[in-house]
């Protein structure tokens, strides 16, 4: 070996030594030679020192029960106590968090109590298992996970352990439990996943506590052993159908446990459950096939007598036809106004209703339960918008409706669009003959077209038979009674009473050309129109092609969608815009109205008369004001009945006016050639 390649191999060995020096000293200044910190009897980990994050690792050996803490961070209390924080300081490296207890961390340690911090997300494997003197555990509500094993044993001594599992806990692993000192147990809400044999062996459980909407399944020797659980309390959420939680029966989930269990049924708060609710849960965990479904059992647990409550069954069609998949949640309201989420109920006269969203329609449906089970059937039919043969798409606001029967069909404040043309209402046919009444039932399946004029034109003033819709009709039981219906002619009002426009202070005074204007006749666009999004609506668009919308659902380009928004029932609504809810909508004064016409009828035929009768012969404009006055002055001295009688007047002196004042030259002879 030359001496050039010996002197490099000396100095890659002295840089390798110093290397490894400056490697330990910087080991030393900051978590020690062996990799960790200790506080008190705990040590800390780092598992990343970017983000200064640590673990409890495994408790230090050597200061159990040598020396007390000295650290405010560190545990406190008597040697029994331990205290878990969620950060540590260290001098040269600050603040450091602990996020969770590693594997095995605390595993045998002789501790009576242990506090873990808030901040802590995750309890390893056998993290405190086999702490045989353990009795009390306070766990953060930032805790996540429980591992395998984590309390394994632990608690045997008093037999008496006490733990409290915050909402928040996602997992709790295998035999977390197993052949501990439990005594009992409440299993969150948040719990969704449940390890096996997780209280195998716990032959001190007496009471448990779960959530059906959470646990949805007991998994393999869950119970198996526990020779004292005699209790069990399912948590029930009494307005949703209830599910019992999952049982294999060759998973021994609940063998070597005492013949004599009971189930008691309490709602989320932990009450228990009555009436309806309580035989609902009941009925559901009796028909779980559990070897005999016969008894009043669910795998050995008693379940209770449901004696004297019936099932009502609602059977729901659509265009005649079963409805399968509806997904209507449906409940019952009793005489007293109670609602009750279960389709059971005692010998009664129940009211049907739907559950929308956070809404409760009442449907107006009764059923009458009378010491057995029954059922009653609603009725649902289609409602199709069409831009002539072609339907509109369920991906726009004019998407198909589903409407109960009875019910109305809801206009949107949207109207459609098309190029070149301008829209002119809604339409029971294709030919736009009549408007469609939005304030009529459904009572069949229902096709409703779009009208449209061209753009340049005015829209086609409807015929006589449209009338303005009715806006926000209260569906099922609270319509208006029908002498509350307003009738076809209203009383005018004051303010349109015909006046003089040659005497301006009179405003009672009809003018010489007044006529009746075009603004104040109904159109298409005038209609009052049902809310656009009502809160508490039943009537539903229907997803993808239904019945009654056989044409492709192809809008035309210029058509808005937003994504056809679900549309539900109307609930009772107010009428007429201003009434307060229940009250009759106000019409016009039926009295009135025949006077009116009366007037009207005879006004007419004495204007043909006059014409013939008078000739050539007139009134001049200033008698014709002096008698107007005169009628009005004396009208104003008199009751409501002088002033009717004063307006009649006032008419046929103007049409007479207007009549032979004009000088009409007309003769019989000449109407009759």
């Amino acid at each position: 070996m030359n001496r050039r390649k010996c002197k490099s191999i000396c100095k890659k060995c002295i840089s390798c030594i110093m290397t490894v020096f400056l490697v330990v000293l910087s080991c030393d200044n900051g978590w020690g030679y062996y990799g960790y910190y200790t506080v008190g009897k705990l040590r800390y980990i780092p598992i990343d020192m970017d983000n200064k994050l640590v673990e409890v690792g495994r408790f230090d050996m050597s200061a159990w029960g040598i020396y007390p803490p000295n650290d405010d961070n560190a545990n406190s209390g008597n040697a029994g106590d331990v205290y878990i924080p969620s950060t540590i300081q260290y001098d040269n490296l600050g603040t450091f968090s602990v996020t969770r207890i590693g594997r095995r961390a605390m595993e045998a340690m002789s501790c009576t109590s242990v506090t873990i911090a808030e901040g802590i997300k995750e309890i390893e494997e056998s993290g405190l298992k086999h702490c045989q003197s353990l009795n009390t555990i306070s766990l953060p509500e930032s805790l996540e996970i429980i591992g395998d094993s984590a309390f394994w044993g632990c608690g045997v001594v008093n037999n008496n352990m006490e733990i409290d599992i915050k909402e928040g806990v996602k997992k709790i692993g295998e035999s977390v439990f197993s052949y501990s000192g439990l005594k009992e147990i409440k299993i969150p809400l948040s719990v969704k996943e449940l390890g096996q044999y997780v209280f195998d062996g716990c032959k001190y459980l007496e009471k448990v506590m779960v959530y059906e909407n959470g646990i949805t399944k007991f998994p393999k020797r869950t119970f198996y052993g526990c020779e004292k659980l005699t209790e069990m309390r399912i948590a029930i959420d009494e307005k949703k159908p209830v599910k019992p939680i999952f049982v294999d029966k060759n998973d021994e989930v609940f063998e070597n446990t005492p013949d004599n269990r009971n189930i008691v049924f309490v709602n989320e708060e932990g009450e228990e459950l009555k009436g309806s609710s309580l035989v609902a849960a009941q009925k559901a965990y009796k028909a779980v096939d559990d070897g005999d479904t016969t008894d009043d059992k669910w795998f050995g647990w008693e379940i209770g007598n449901t004696e004297g409550f019936y099932t009502i069954n609602i059977d729901v069609e659509k265009n005649g036809e079963k409805w399968e998949n509806h997904e209507k949640q449906f409940l019952l309201k009793n005489d007293k106004g109670d609602l009750m989420y279960h389709l059971l109920a005692e010998n009664g006269i129940y009211t049907v209703c739907v559950k929308i969203g956070e809404n409760v329609i009442d449907t107006g449906v009764t059923v009458e339960v009378k010491d057995s089970d029954t059922s009653v059937t609603l009725e649902y039919f289609t409602v199709t918008f069409y831009d002539d043969d072609t339907a509109y798409g369920n991906d726009t606001v004019w998407g198909q409706q589903i409407v109960r029967k009875g019910d109305y069909a809801v206009k949107l404040n949207s109207d459609p669009e098309k190029a070149d043309f301008k829209f002119a209402g809604w339409k029971t046919d294709k030919e736009g003959s009549r408007a469609f009444d939005f304030g009529a039932e459904i009572n069949d399946t229902t096709n409703i077209y779009a009208s449209w004029s061209k753009a340049s034109e005015e829209p086609s003033k409807p015929s006589e038979t449209e009338k303005p819709t009715e806006t926000n009709k209260p569906t099922d039981t609270e319509k208006p009674s029908d002498t509350n219906k307003p009738t076809d002619t209203e009383k005018p009002s004051d303010t349109n009473k015909p006046t003089d426009t040659e005497n301006p202070s009179d405003i009672n005074k009809p003018t010489d050309t007044e006529k009746p204007s075009d603004t104040n006749k109904p159109t298409d666009t005038e209609k009052p129109t049902a809310p656009s999004n009502p809160a508490d609506t039943e009537t539903t668009t229907a997803s993808g092609n239904t019945e009654g919308s056989e044409a492709p659902s192809t809008p035309s380009p210029s058509l808005k969608p937003n994504g056809s928004p679900e549309i539900e029932e109307p609930e009772a609504s107010v009428p007429n815009g201003g009434a307060e809810k229940g009250e009759k909508p106000k019409t016009g004064d039926t009295n009135r109205v025949e006077i009116y016409a009366t007037a009207a009828m005879i006004a007419g035929l004495s204007y043909v008369m006059l014409i013939f009768a008078r000739g050539r012969e007139g009134m001049t404009e200033e008698e014709k004001n002096i008698r107007v006055s005169a009628l009005i002055e004396w009208s104003r001295k008199g009751s409501r009945l002088r002033k009717y009688a004063a307006i009649a007047a006032i008419f046929f002196l103007l049409l007479y006016y207007h009549s032979i004042g004009k000088r009409v030259d007309l003769e019989w002879e000449e109407i009759c050639r």
